[in-house]
């Protein structure tokens, strides 16, 4: 065999491996898709085909970066390349490298319903504490074995192909003067190629490499991205995030601080002693699933799976059109409770986590408030217990705290009820005023509920159902507990949700609907009651509380005062590439540079009208507000400016 002979071969064998690779991407892209029938029912005909066009571009990135050693050793301009030991060390790279990059592929075919939103790299510090992770990974596997046999046969393939495409070891019978500069040149093209297809395209296309926001060009609905993206492409565009970059969009501070600031003026302290307030956030507790935010739902018949928290509801001020900020636990933390966005990245896992901020805690200190957080996972778990006592929390509660470990779930932690139990105990001696913060955990996957409560409880068409009328149960039984407690009238009880949950309506399945959670706000004594249907944020909590308790100084948060009947609410959230801005009954997708999407939620809740073009002034408006509102963001989180002065400031880990 002649040396061109081997070239053309080694050419081809490197060939059939890569468009193999494609080819199980495109794979993994049906099946995901197929997975989540539900979440995409309304991608179908020449909407599918360029979601799936545009989705070769990010394959054949996520190919270029991922098997870069693999080419560059392939093909390297040295005759040893030839030898049968590289070429079995070649081909182990290729099954190996591919084999992890479609574990990744495959891990978001089942866990994108709970996310919504593609798997970045910063999973892998979200569940750096966790101690039973391995088990909740193992758990994983086998509830969803279907996938883990789906990744088995992949690796299959691509262990056959490499076998099969492995050259064969002859000498090279062209001189060097011959073979080097064939070789050099073959080799240089190559990679050449490669650059391009890890840019996304040829240099004249894009101004830089594409990342998470570019999949936004292939769809005409943002929550369709997650069909255009891969995993392994949104965790390498994020593994290394680049620092926030300041923007110009005003020109002068003047002009920014008029459009939008997130300086917050105190307010006058209410009369009589100050108020205690329990906050309670509640696992993927979706607003589709609570019955009293959904009466018009099946012809009014609708009952929900909460009818705790609904008749809390009719006695409390509830705002029915209430939104997270994020869709992980870990975007919920800093929204909820210091008024920070988690745009892009959760914010606890950026370069700024170490800023100064103002939390309720650290605020309510200011006034004497004694400060607790409850969770009931094992100590360490998510990073809460080292971000609630540099967020400014006196004390934590944990697993270890709670000192009995035969109550254990076997996966995430205490059950809700007896930790909720505890929790009411605890604050019988909590000394007054104080602010008490807990976080559930039984709404979660697996969806198990104690053996004693098996089938007591109203399931629906998703696990997680059961799981919440749990959960909701527990809560009922708290709140009996903490009535019987002479601090109970003098309470601002606000409950809330980290992020939604799996996903069955429509209505919940549009890029505004999947971002909707319960939200409302209890007095013990009844003096706080209302409907709002207004759009709210967990952002807002934070001003709100502090309007209610009495802020004693100017304080920096990225919310709304709720009860400020002059203030120009809005709710600001991000996924996949798309900032999203609500602000009355409108609503601007915006991919960091232009919109891509403006909709009346109210007349057009499945957001299939854009009305751009038609609404230049609304349009205009909106621009103008996430511009400002992005612009304070980048530069106060770069200067370390989300307080407003020494005093008080707490330090997030």
């Amino acid at each position: 065999m002649s040396h061109r002979r081997l070239l053309d071969e080694g050419h081809v064998a490197l060939a059939l491996r890569l468009t193999l690779v494609m080819a199980l991407y495109t794979l993994c892209r049906g099946v995901f898709l197929v997975a989540n029938h539900d979440l995409f029912a309304d991608l179908r005909g020449v909407a599918l085909a360029r979601a799936f066009a545009g989705g070769l571009v990010f394959d054949a990135s996520a190919v270029a970066y991922t098997n870069l050693p693999l080419l560059v050793l392939s093909l390297l301009p040295v005759r040893a390349r030839t030898r049968p030991g590289w070429q079995a060390t070649m081909r182990w790279l290729f099954v190996v490298v591919n084999a992890l990059t479609l574990a990744l592929d495959c891990l978001d075919v089942a866990y994108y319903r709970f996310s919504l939103r593609r798997t970045t790299a910063s999973v892998f510090q979200e569940f750096s504490g966790q101690g039973h992770l391995a088990t909740v990974f193992l758990r994983g596997m086998l509830d969803y074995w279907w996938v883990t046999l789906l990744w088995v046969g992949l690796v299959a393939v691509l262990v056959l192909v490499a076998r099969r495409a492995i050259t064969r070891d002859v000498i090279a019978a062209q001189p060097p003067r011959l073979f080097y500069p064939a070789a050099v040149t073959v080799w240089l093209a190559v990679l050449f190629f490669a650059a391009v297809a890890g840019r996304g395209g040829f240099f004249t296309r894009y101004h830089r490499p594409i990342t998470l926001s570019n999949a936004g060009a292939w769809v005409d609905q943002p929550h369709h991205v997650g069909v255009v993206l891969n995993t392994p492409f949104s965790m390498m565009r994020t593994l290394h995030h680049s620092s926030l970059k300041r923007l110009h969009h005003y020109a002068t501070e003047r002009e920014l601080e008029a459009a939008y600031t997130p300086v917050h003026a105190p307010v006058a302290p209410p009369p009589g002693p100050p108020l205690n307030v329990v906050l309670v956030i509640l696992e993927s507790f979706g607003a589709e699933h609570v019955g009293a935010l959904n009466r018009g739902l099946e012809g009014g018949t609708y009952q929900g799976f909460t009818p705790f928290l609904d008749s809390l509801m009719d006695r409390s001020l509830t705002f029915t059109n209430a939104f997270a900020n994020g869709r992980k636990t870990i975007d919920a933390m800093p929204s909820v409770t210091a008024s920070i966005p988690s745009l892009v990245e959760p914010f606890i896992l950026s370069h700024y986590s170490s800023d100064h901020v103002n939390s309720l805690a650290s605020e309510l200190k200011r006034r004497g408030y004694s400060t607790m957080f409850f969770h009931s996972a094992p100590n360490g778990s998510m990073g809460f217990e080292a971000f609630v006592r540099m967020a400014g929390y006196d004390r934590y509660f944990g697993f270890d705290e709670y000192g009995n470990p035969k109550d254990f779930d076997g996966t995430w932690g205490i059950w809700d009820e007896e930790f909720f139990q505890y929790f009411a105990r605890e604050l019988g001696r909590a000394p007054e005023p104080f602010l008490a913060t807990l976080f559930s955990i039984s709404s979660h996957h697996p969806y198990k509920v104690p053996e004693r409560y098996i089938g007591k409880f109203k399931k629906g068409r998703m696990h997680v159902e059961e799981v919440i009328s749990y959960t909701d149960y527990a809560l009922g039984r708290m709140f009996d507990a903490l009535a019987q407690l002479p601090s109970y009238s003098r309470t601002l009880f606000v409950i809330t949700a980290d992020h939604g949950s799996a996903l069955n309506r429509p209505e919940y399945q549009t890029m505004v609907g999947r971002f909707r959670i319960p939200l409302l706000f209890f007095r013990g004594d009844g003096s706080l009651v209302g409907r709002d249907d207004r759009p709210a944020q967990q952002l807002d909590v934070l001003p709100t509380v502090l309007h209610l308790a009495g802020a004693t100084a100017p304080f920096v948060a990225f919310g709304n005062d709720l009860l400020d009947p002059n203030g120009h609410r809005f709710v600001i959230n991000y996924a996949d590439g798309t900032f999203q801005l609500i602000q009355g009954d409108w609503v601007l997708h915006w991919d960091g540079n232009k919109t891509t999407g403006l909709f009346h939620y109210a007349q057009d809740p499945l957001l299939a009208d854009d009305r751009a073009a038609a609404e230049p002034e609304v349009r205009q408006r909106l621009e103008a507000l996430v511009e400002a509102v992005l612009q304070q963001y980048n530069a106060r989180m770069i200067d370390d400016r989300l307080t407003t002065g020494v005093a008080g400031q707490a330090r997030l880990p």
